[in-house]
């Protein structure tokens, strides 16, 4: 490293396979941090391995920059989306509930009716049976009040207890 074309490069081979966290650059793009004092001491006194240098540190905070989300992300876009789109004949959202809700129903039964052959071989009734031991030690006492709990809780959900109208944001006028 005696010459300034050699200091360069050994700073250059050393950048290479450097991998500096980008709030550390940020605080200290000048290396002294984060470089051993004899590249550092390379940087500070050529004017190409300095140049070698902010292109490092400039490279590798745009690539931080381009991988990192520069706008956060809001988990309401599409219900604000849609409140502001004129609306059309039908589009109630109680009536739209309960034409999801038919729609989980019916893939439900579907898939029922798809997976029931399976379910009826003697391999998938072995696990099922096992499964069914296993809830039976779970639930004490009568086997009824987990039905009847989440029995009630459908029953709050569709009572329009989940769902009030202006505490979640859903698109209803």
């Amino acid at each position: 490293m005696t010459t300034s074309a050699g200091s360069c490069d050994a700073l250059e081979d050393y950048l290479a396979d450097l991998d500096v966290d980008a709030a550390r650059l940020r605080a200290d793009p000048s290396g002294r941090s984060w470089l051993p004092p004899e590249l550092f001491a390379a940087a500070q006194n050529d004017a190409h391995a300095r140049v070698a240098l902010r292109d490092y540190v400039y490279g590798e905070l745009e690539l931080h920059a381009a991988a990192s989300p520069s706008v956060a992300q809001d988990p309401l876009f599409t219900a604000r989306v849609l409140a502001r789109l004129p609306r059309a004949d039908g589009s109630d959202p109680d009536r739209r509930m309960w034409i999801l809700g038919t729609c989980h129903a019916l893939a439900v039964g579907v898939a029922y009716l798809w997976i029931r052959p399976a379910l009826s071989s003697g391999t998938a009734s072995e696990l099922l049976a096992a499964v069914h031991a296993g809830l039976d030690q779970v639930v004490v006492g009568d086997p009824w009040w987990p039905a009847l709990g989440l029995l009630g809780l459908v029953g709050w959900i569709l009572s329009d207890g989940w769902v009030e109208r202006g505490r979640v944001a859903l698109p209803r006028r």
